[in-house]
């Protein structure tokens, strides 16, 4: 299927396009790091590639951090957001120039990060066009020479056993075959003193070394020294105009066997004839629990080679994936000869030892122009100055013993909850890592589980429910999506706390081993004598109605059914209607409905047999919602549906087929918000993002712009301001906006011309909304002055995609008189290139 422009979607819809400002909340930190690249002439600018969020930047050395997938979000799949490397084109001297390889293909951007192209492959319209990248090298000569290899390197899988060689940057590329097996490419080194029309370049692999000396004709393996053939990353440096190669090599080994160590740190000294081990003192294996200790990530001092720094890996999926007893960073200054551990005095964040007892590393980097600095990082970035002496967190901030993020927000997010009694406490349950609490009203976040994995699996917080009238707090928590898909969904209980999150009870007896899903009836019973509700996926349905202390099934009617039971919801009102949702990824499922409390259960009929995403009641009208695809896996239909008589028929209010989740603003029925999913699987039917209806979904508003994740996992209002709306997500985090509504004008289509509007309220004190509009994407400098002509502030300055745009003005810092806000368009798309305008507006005060 092919992806319609951006421009045809939006029109089709019958979209607004608008500015938000989605902000990043929550702890930091938190899943995989896998790349960095560090500009060399200035080591503050740092970017860092992840296995699930995409590509964060830090101009100021890691104070803070913003995620810059820009267009990768709602242009591709999340696929796209694993970065395997990061490498800055050697033809821009001003460094703003960078490519990734990711799991979807090769990306290039030419500003530092503002918006991304596809060099490889040239088109994506399925999944079957993905092109897994795992290298790319640039000739040192002949900048418009790139290689790139194929593969996932931190699996060692999916790979071709090709690289790809292009000579005019990019544009057209051809396929040089090295091994005749499907092996990953793990590092590619062009060696400069070669002749530049006949290179020598040396490849590693998953069976080894490849070498070539006439520039890619013909090629040799050369293993020669190495004690296996599974090798991994490969460095070059010149020492007097001699070629020193690295290489990292997986560990191989007999448990019960240390000696049997084979892996490490590798060197060659004669363009790979022969290979050595450095390996020195490093640690080999950990006795107690029978594992090797593996080496992946390795650096230099620019300066010096015999200065390296490496670091354990989690152990590969032969040896067990665990801890080690001497997990971190080791540093030597001879060359290899002997190893010490750098990372010793190091200051941490929530993600503590040994609550959180990982110091692994995926990235691992030395500045180029700084080797003082090292950065090294997994789930959280740390950061020396000293050449590894010591270490300090760049990943959150501490703020009297609650964790505020610096915008390195990376975990996979599953619900939030709001304190009905207490607005500034809230709850965020976080996959892998439990439950987290705010107090300060979001700002940051303390850690509720003691120790990471605290329940020996039950390490994700699922959904979390508050008690209206006493704040008691109830937790359904399970393995996690990933792991529960692996493992049949078997593992999941629920949890309770009566003194905010602090202590936890296990509430589960009669709860079989799964999935949980909790609702509360909020309208009968009292606190400690709640009824609750929990499906349990490949179980059905359960209920409780002493608040957990015991469960029984109520499955009645659900027959064959009950083993795709996914969502649940109450009637707020009428606690005697529930609606169940089925998934069965594709096979047939739909929507079930009670009116006894659950006691029986009758097939809605009315609706398509689709995977139920979710089910919402709106207090107000009573309408009831529902979120439907036609198959969760890999969806091709669906939408949002309503209905005004308790479902008894139903009427599409939006097509899409992957809402994955809904909200109905409880003070105005008509104000509709739906999350659409992006997906793993490519699909041109989706257009992953948020949007807003005012009107009881007649009409759409599309409010993504701004949000860097569009793996979105849950939206919902805050209760205490339903302006604004939360978002969850697959990876990075939560983000939350206050809602920006719309330009009346022309609503129901993209802008046909650059414009920019008189602001309102004029005169105004002190805040004012200056709009503007874009048909095309687009440099936009928007910037006040005064009547002398200086500029007081600069609204925007970066690129935007077309759409209508709404800037909040906040003039308190100024004092009362006449000033101009101009802005100055520059785009492709335009005849004479530029577009400039200006108004004048009033400060009264």
């Amino acid at each position: 299927m092919r992806r319609m422009p951006l421009l045809i979607v939006l029109l089709l819809f019958g979209l607004n396009v608008f500015a938000q400002n989605w902000i990043p909340i929550g702890p930091g930190g938190g899943s995989d790091l896998e790349s960095i690249a560090i500009q060399p002439n200035n080591p503050d600018v740092v970017y860092i590639g992840g296995d699930i969020e995409g590509i964060f930047k830090t101009t100021d050395g890691g104070s803070t951090w913003n995620n810059i997938n820009s267009n990768l979000a709602f242009q591709y799949s999340p696929a796209v957001y694993f970065i395997q490397e990061i490498i800055f084109d050697l033809s821009d001297n001003t460094y703003n120039s960078l490519f990734i390889c990711t799991q979807m293909g090769l990306f290039k951007t030419t500003n530092g990060g503002l918006h991304w192209n596809l060099l490889y492959p040239k088109t994506i319209t399925t999944e079957s066009d993905f092109k897994t990248v795992s290298y790319l090298a640039q000739d040192p000569d002949d900048k418009n020479i790139l290689f790139i290899g194929t593969g996932n390197a931190h699996e060692n899988s999916d790979g071709s056993g090709n690289i790809f060689k292009s000579t005019d940057g990019g544009n057209t590329w051809n396929e040089i075959k090295i091994s005749v097996n499907n092996v990953v490419i793990h590092g590619i080194f062009i060696d400069k003193l070669s002749p530049q029309n006949n290179r020598t370049i040396f490849v590693s692999t998953g069976e080894g070394i490849y070498k070539t000396t006439d520039n890619g004709v013909t090629w040799n393996l050369k293993n020669n020294g190495l004690p296996h053939n599974d090798v991994r990353r490969l460095y070059g440096v010149y020492v007097n105009n001699n070629l020193i190669l690295f290489l990292s090599i997986n560990t191989h080994g007999t448990p019960g066997n240390p000696g049997s160590f084979q892996g490490g740190i590798y060197k060659s000294t004669d363009g790979t004839d022969t290979w050595t081990s450095i390996n020195g003192n490093l640690p080999q294996y950990q006795t107690d629990i029978e594992r090797f200790y593996y080496y992946w990530k390795y650096t230099f001092d620019s300066t010096n080679p015999d200065i390296i720094y490496t670091a354990t890996t989690r152990s590969m999926p032969e040896e067990g994936n665990g801890a080690y007893a001497e997990w971190g960073v080791y540093k030597t200054t001879n060359g290899g000869q002997s190893w010490s551990k750098a990372t010793i005095n190091v200051v941490e964040g929530w993600m503590k030892t040994p609550e959180n007892n990982e110091n692994h590393a995926f990235v691992l980097e030395t500045a180029p122009g700084n080797p003082d600095i090292v950065y090294w990082g997994l789930l959280w970035m740390q950061k020396s100055t000293d050449a590894g002496n010591s270490w300090n967190q760049v990943y959150t901030n501490n703020t009297n013993g609650t964790w505020k993020t610096s915008g390195l927000e990376m975990m996979a997010v599953d619900d939030i909850a709001f304190d009905p009694i207490d607005q500034n406490i809230i709850y965020i349950g976080y996959d892998d890592f439990g439950p987290f609490r705010s107090t300060d009203g979001g700002n940051s976040f303390k850690p509720l589980d003691q120790v990471q994995d605290p329940y020996n699996g039950y390490d994700d917080a699922k959904n979390i429910v508050i008690d209206p009238q006493n704040s008691d707090v109830y937790l359904s928590r399970y393995e996690g999506l990933a792991g529960s898909v692996a493992n049949n969904f078997n593992l999941g209980q629920v949890w309770k706390s009566t003194d905010n999150g602090n202590a936890w009870t296990k509430i589960s007896s009669g709860l079989p081993d799964g999935t949980p899903y909790l609702i509360m009836d909020k309208i009968s019973g009292s606190p400690g004598n709640r009824t609750l509700y929990c499906t349990i996926f490949h179980h059905g349905v359960y209920k409780s109605t002493n608040s957990g202390q015991s469960w029984f099934s109520i499955n009645q009617g659900l027959a064959a059914d009950s083993v795709s039971v996914w969502r649940i919801s109450v009637n707020p009102s009428n606690s005697n209607e529930l609606f169940i949702g089925l998934n069965n990824f594709g096979k047939g499922a739909g929507l079930y409905k009670s009116i006894n409390a659950g006691n029986t259960w009758s097939k809605v009929n009315s609706l398509p047999n689709y995977d139920v995403l979710q089910i919402k009641y709106d207090k107000t009208s009573g309408n009831v919602y529902t979120s439907l695809t036609d198959n969760w896996n890999y969806n091709t239909t669906g939408g949002l549906y309503k209905s005004t008589d308790g479902g008894s028929s139903w009427n599409k209010i939006m097509d899409d087929s992957r809402i994955i989740d809904f909200e109905i603003d409880p003070a105005n029925s008509d104000r509709i918000f739906a999350a659409s999913q992006s997906w793993f699987l490519y699909n041109a039917s989706l257009n992953p993002g948020i949007y807003l209806s005012e009107n009881g979904g007649n009409n759409w508003t599309n409010i993504t712009n701004g949000l860097s994740n569009t793996y979105i996992m849950f939206i919902k209002l805050n209760p205490f301001n339903h302006n604004q709306l939360y978002a969850g997500t697959n990876g990075g985090g939560v983000f939350v906006t206050n809602i920006v509504t719309g330009i009346e004008t022309e609503k129901n289509i993209l802008p046909k011309k650059f414009e920019l509007f008189q602001n309102y309220p004029n005169p105004f004190n002190p805040g004012t909304v200056i709009s503007f509009q874009l048909p095309a994407f687009s440099k936009v400098s928007l910037k006040i002055y005064d009547l002398l002509g200086r500029a007081v502030a600069i609204l925007v300055n970066e690129e935007k995609p077309a759409g209508y745009y709404k800037i909040n003005f906040d003039a308190s810092k100024l004092s009362s008189g006449v000033y101009f806000y101009r802005i100055a368009i520059h785009s492709d798309k335009m005849t004479a290139g530029e577009y400039i305008n200006s108004k004048k507006f009033i400060l009264l005060k």
